[in-house]
Order: structure tokens, then sequence, then C-alpha cells
């Protein structure tokens, strides 16, 4: 938050913000970074870009190269061809970063979900991965969720359900009972998306337990309900913005 906003309680509105002084056209009111972001998986064939904050990644050669899927392309005439770094998952599994800050960052989350941990723990992902993006992508960005919270957890040395208290102040909904384009879901309807989230709660437990001790993954599993994986699911479809940004190529073709 800026100094050209407040938030203040206790309004016949309630909580609301508030201009602190004049505001002028162009003034910055907020700045935030966010909780957890993820390229959409859509876009992967099109861009390489950074796991952790979605920026481009390495030179708008390689950027032109990968959307051709070309092996080689001439010289391109660009005088400044770099766009960011090009920093690969240090357990080399695919992932990359815009640089070592940003991969570095990542790390603590990212290796709960990281297949380069050993060749069970990869095939354990990629059936997690296989699921969510045959029924609902949205099982991908509540993974990262999960992988925040166990991180988090991790660092402070306490439990999943203390470390989770920091996605309590989002909106938050059982995700089967959220309506799609303002029409609510029927009964079976709920059951059929619940069953869904049900599978996808248990593929994801295999993977980030897949070389867990048994207390660990027994903590985590208990942690990790149905209600609570449906909770986060609506948490994060209830509060994440989708955003569309141009391609690094688009400045360079006519």
């Amino acid at each position: 938050m800026t100094d050209a906003i407040a938030f203040r309680d206790g309004t016949s509105r309630g909580r609301a913000v508030f201009a602190a002084r004049d505001l002028l056209p162009g003034d910055r009111l907020l700045v935030e970074a966010p909780l957890i972001s993820m390229p959409i998986p859509e876009s992967r064939t099109a861009i390489l870009a950074c796991e952790r904050c979605c920026q481009p990644t390495g030179t708008v050669s390689s950027q032109l190269q990968h959307l051709c899927q070309k092996r080689q392309l001439p010289t391109l005439p660009i005088e400044d061809d770099s766009l960011a770094g090009d920093e690969p998952c240090r357990r080399h599994c695919g992932a990359r970063f815009c640089g070592v800050a940003c991969e570095a960052a990542a790390a603590p989350s990212h290796d709960f979900l990281c297949g380069g941990r050993s060749a069970a723990a990869d095939s354990a992902m990629r059936r997690f991965e296989e699921n969510a993006l045959g029924s609902h992508e949205v099982f991908l960005f509540g993974a990262r969720v999960v992988a925040d919270i166990l991180a988090r957890a991790k660092a402070a040395g306490t439990a999943c359900a203390v470390a989770a208290a920091a996605y309590d102040p989002l909106c938050r909904v059982p995700w089967w009972d959220i309506s799609d384009d303002g029409v609510a879901k029927t009964k079976s309807e709920r059951l059929c998306v619940r069953r869904e989230a049900d599978v996808s709660r248990s593929l994801l437990l295999d993977a980030l337990l897949v070389d867990a001790s048994a207390a660990k993954a027994k903590a985590v599993r208990e942690w990790l309900s149905l209600e609570e994986w449906g909770g986060l699911l609506g948490a994060a479809r209830r509060n994440s913005i989708c955003v569309c940004k141009s391609h690094p190529v688009d400045e360079f073709v006519a």
C-alpha cells in the first residue's frame, strides 16, 4: 500500500479504503506481490516463462526458437537480445526461472513438487499433472498453495494448520459449491466435482509424500483432508486473477 490510500474500520460500510491525500491521474495506489503465481498450462508451448514470477526468460531468439519449435534460427538483427536470466531448477526437473534469486525464492515450496527428487517423485507428479490437465487446471494452482503451506510449516517448525493461516484472510468457499457463470450446481454436480477433487487430492498427496517419513506423511494426510483441499481450491478460484501479457517477440514482428 502506498501513502496515497488508507484503510479504516468502523465506517457505515465496514472496512473501507480512503484517499489519504489529493490524488493525481496516474498515482500508484497499491502494490502487492502475489502469494502464488503460475504460468497457465496453455502458454507453455508459446513462451518460456519463470515458474515463480512468470517473467519471460532467456533471450528473444530463444523465445522465437521455442515459439517456432525449431532447433536453429538465423541470427536476429536485434541490438539487445536479452530478456532475463534462464536458471534451471537445481534438481533439473525441467522447471526454469528468470534468475538465481527467483530460483532460490521458489526452492522451499518448489522442492515439494519437484519431480527431480527421485524417479518415483517424477512419476507421481506426472500422474497428478496429467489428471489436472484432463479435468481441472485449478488443481495445479492448488498444489502450489499446498506446497507453499508445507514450506512455511517447515521453515517455522509449526504444524501445517498453523502455517495455513497465511491464507485465512482470503475469501474462501468449498470449490464444489462455486457456481459457474452464475448458475448454481445441482447436488449431483457438486458430488461429481467433489469426487474429482478427492482423486486429485490423493494423487497430490502421493506426489508430495513419496519420499516422506511415515510420521510426516501421516501428519500431512490428516491436515490435507478433502474439506481442507476443497477450501484451498475455493480460495484459489475466488482470489486469483488471470493476467494476460504480450509476448516478448511481438514488438519484433510486423
